[in-house]
């Protein structure tokens, strides 16, 4: 027998905290919802005997046999687990499977349960994760033990639906899903090509390939489009099925960023459902990433003998790890070898990345780890202050809900914030719409981020004023507000000319050498090359993997997938559409710049900070960059040893 528990008892494990997030399904009740499933054993062995058992008490006993009729009709994972069977044609001895599911596929089957005659569902997944068949038997399910309902199911072309004997048909599967029962559990079923029916209950199952005429011959309670990132016609599928169906499921692996499938994702108003292959329990065995050239398991458990393509290992004693940072398995490994180890490949068909043509220079696990941590702002707004001198006037901030500033931290009555030592990262836009002028804000004391402000149509004399009140109203005399920014380019200089005029204390300066004289100078401002971006980007990319900065704003961390590897390594910036109002018409990776910046700043300060010098928070990201920076001293390895190139000029 098995649990059906829909909420464990134990603390997150290192798995379940790496995992976290890749695959965004709902956690249903399923005790609450599956009455009988819970009597259904898990062991294989023991499922196929239990099977046989409920078969034969059926046969014998009418009465028996209705009541596994109505208990299937109440409880889908019953059905599926005590009468259903998948093909694999790969299987050349058994293609027929009986199914047991897996933890997260119950979760993922109610879900798309959920969403039947109601809601569409778009579901970006991994290969090999079942969920045509999830989608499927969902379909089935409603079709035997339900009156009048009536489906669609669509790929690209014809073939890929109902092909005869081809068993890699869409049509295949329902074959084997119907034909397997016993047979009291059918009712008087039909079939022909392109078409199941259910005769008894006046229900449906079609076939179509997928073009902009889909559905329209008339009304369904569900629609599934299978493979939807290849299908070029996707916005004529869409269009011509929105009065058919409320429940259109378009399921795909990726086919790069450019796909209408992948577009659509981003659309608000989308139930987007993603299914990683870390979900499936078998895939995630031996689960391990890397770090500095050293394997670092998180499935501390297993132990067993693995295949890479021809070549069996026992894991993990003389197992190959691959040593890339990446969030990676046995399974996966090997998935990688038979995909030939092309990267385009690998993004698109494990690692549910569109833009994997080229190598990201964020993983995308991490960012996925990173934007479950984001939550709304306590506040947003405006910051009040005269526009001739910059001085904040005397009521401060203004609540405005469609405000440029965030705030991630309290605002008292009098509209100030509680006092600390605040630094500001900016990024410098023209101010003409084509990339965002970006502050981010930090409390230096205990290493959180709390605060940003964004606009694409500020000019940077107007970016100075502003950033210039921002930092009077978050200082005060004894610990004022710094502020560093990226110099680079015109706006860069325009701002740091405007920016020293009202406030030249407490910025950032760089130390250079003049070339001719050898003298050092210090130069306000952050200047970018190849080696400083890689220093601060990578630094960053460090501090988000473990946890030392949490970044609760969604933008800057969506902005982190679109940073790709560039000629040396450099990341560079991939430009992305955004439906945010505050960004620019091209994204430039604006607040990205200003977060590696604020990060730069965050991650020196608790770096130097002697630890009797001030008490911080337990669990804040000063807390754990000492304790890490403690535990990794201890072990010489000295993986934040900052060399500081600049400081503060008072």
């Amino acid at each position: 027998m098995h649990s059906s528990s829909s909420v464990s008892e134990k603390s997150p494990s290192s798995v379940d905290r790496a995992i976290a997030g890749l695959s965004t399904f709902p956690r249903a009740d399923i005790a609450a919802r599956c009455p009988f499933y819970h009597l259904v054993p898990k062991d294989r062995l023991e499922n196929l005997a239990y099977r046989e058992h409920l078969i034969r008490k059926a046969e014998q006993d009418t009465n028996f046999a209705d009541l596994l009729v109505d208990a299937c009709s109440q409880d889908i994972l019953f059905f599926i687990n005590a009468f259903c069977f998948t093909l694999d044609p790969r299987r050349e001895d058994c293609p027929k499977i009986a199914w047991i599911t897996w933890e997260e596929q119950d979760h993922v089957i109610l879900a798309i349960n959920d969403s039947l005659g109601r809601y569409g569902l778009w579901i970006p997944k991994s290969r090999d994760q079942s969920l045509t068949w999830n989608t499927l038997v969902n379909f089935a399910w409603d079709f035997l033990f339900h009156r009048d309902v009536h489906y669609m199911v669509a790929s690209w072309k014809e073939k890929m639906v109902d092909n005869g004997d081809d068993p890699n048909t869409l049509f295949a599967k329902l074959d084997c899903l119907f034909e397997m029962l016993p047979e009291f559990l059918k009712p008087q079923l039909s079939r022909v090509s392109l078409l199941w029916s259910n005769k008894t209950l006046k229900s449906t199952i079609s076939g179509e390939a997928t073009t902009g005429d889909l559905g329209r011959a008339g009304r369904q309670k569900g629609i599934l489009i299978d493979e939807a990132a290849t299908i070029d016609s996707l916005s004529g599928v869409i269009q011509s099925i929105a009065a058919v169906t409320d429940n259109a499921i378009y399921i795909s692996t990726h086919k790069g960023p450019n796909t209408t499938f992948n577009k659509e994702l981003s659309k608000p108003g989308k139930s987007v459902m993603k299914v990683h292959w870390t979900s499936r329990p078998t895939h995630r065995q031996g689960l391990y990433t890397s770090r500095n050239g050293r394997p670092i398991l998180l499935d501390t458990e297993f132990r067993g003998k693995v295949r890479i393509e021809q070549a069996e290992y026992y894991f993990p004693d003389n197992y190959p790890f691959i040593l890339d940072g990446k969030l990676r398995s046995p399974y996966y490994d090997h998935m990688c070898s038979k995909l030939g180890n092309d990267p385009v490949r690998i993004a698109s068909e494990l690692d549910i990345n569109p833009m994997g043509s080229i190598a990201t220079y964020f993983p995308l696990d991490m960012v996925d780890r990173a934007k479950t941590q984001c939550r709304p702002p306590m506040h947003t707004g405006e910051l009040d202050y005269d526009d001739r001198t910059a001085e904040p006037v005397a009521r401060g901030f203004v609540e405005v809900a469609t405000g440029r500033l965030r705030l991630w931290v309290p605002v008292d009555e009098q509209g100030n914030v509680p006092q600390a030592r605040y630094v500001l990262a900016c990024d410098i836009g023209a101010g003409t719409g084509s990339s965002t002028s970006t502050v981010c804000i930090a409390n230096l004391e205990t290493g959180d981020y709390v605060g940003s402000w964004a606009c694409a149509y500020t000019s940077p004399e107007k970016f100075a004023f502003q950033v210039t009140a921002l930092r009077r109203w978050l200082g005060t005399p004894d610990a004022p507000a710094y502020v560093i920014w990226e110099q680079n380019g015109g706006p860069g200089s325009i701002f740091a000319k405007k920016m020293l005029e009202l406030e030249p204390s407490m910025v950032y300066h760089r130390e250079a050498k003049n070339g001719r004289t050898g003298e050092s100078t210090n130069i306000p401002g952050w200047w970018t090359d190849g080696d400083s971006k890689s220093a601060a980007f990578g630094n960053l990319r460090e501090a988000l993997e473990k946890g030392w900065f949490i970044i609760p704003d969604e933008f800057v961390v969506e902005e982190l997938r679109q940073y790709r590897y560039g000629p040396g390594a450099v990341p560079l910036h991939d430009g992305s559409v955004t439906d945010d109002i505050t960004a620019a018409r091209d994204a430039h990776g604006d607040r990205v710049v200003a977060a590696a910046l604020l990060w730069h700043v965050v991650r020196q300060a608790l770096n130097t900070q002697p630890e009797e010098d001030t008490a911080v928070p337990l669990n804040s990201p000063a807390e754990h960059i000492r304790r890490a920076l403690a535990q990794e001293r201890a072990e010489e390895m000295g993986l934040l040893a900052c060399e500081w190139e600049g400081g503060w000029a008072a």
